[in-house]
């Protein structure tokens, strides 16, 4: 990892941190939470997006990068539109895209220790957390003020992994 990634990486850690412990303050954190899920599919359904247009356009397997780029951006206009269904479907909606998160991650840790790669550790503790968050969601469904407390936690938990995997020393290989 360059320098300039593990300094956005690092910073964008500080932001859902900032944006979590904004979120747990709220007393309704609800639409709250929709916006920043919303802004935070797009923007990378964007990123994603000009990647492709500048680079992966040209590469092998590029034609997924762009239909990842168009399902993000499809997947957070329709997060910013549900600020006026009842709570439950949204609730099911965050819970679905924590424990699909949390599979990936985990699946993508079993791959990584296949790998024999150091960081599945990590990969598969914030598969781990994000499945448990999912689950206490569930448990905890009709209380609106602990659910916000849960995803503002999950925020930051988030930002924080994001953090500690930016500061990790990564190995270079070197081929002669």
């Amino acid at each position: 990892m360059g320098k300039v990634r593990r300094i956005s990486n690092i910073l964008l850690g500080i932001v859902m941190i900032v944006a979590g412990i904004i979120l747990g303050l709220r007393r309704n954190g609800y639409y709250l939470a929709i916006v920043i899920l919303g802004l935070l599919l797009v923007f990378r359904g964007f990123m994603k997006l000009i990647y492709y247009l500048v680079m992966a356009r040209y590469m092998v397997g590029g034609k997924r990068i762009l239909f990842t780029a168009i399902f993000m951006l499809d997947l957070g206009g329709f997060s910013l539109t549900l600020a006026d269904i009842p709570r439950i479907f949204v609730l099911l909606y965050l819970l679905v895209i924590y424990a699909s998160a949390g599979v990936i991650h985990i699946l993508r840790s079993i791959e990584a220790k296949k790998q024999q790669s150091p960081t599945w550790r990590g990969t598969l503790v914030l598969g781990l957390g994000n499945i448990i968050i999912a689950t206490l969601c569930v448990s905890f469904r009709r209380d609106d003020v602990l659910v916000g407390w849960l995803f503002a936690a999950g925020i930051i938990y988030s930002g924080l992994i994001r953090i500690i995997n930016s500061l990790r020393s990564t190995a270079i290989v070197y081929i002669q």
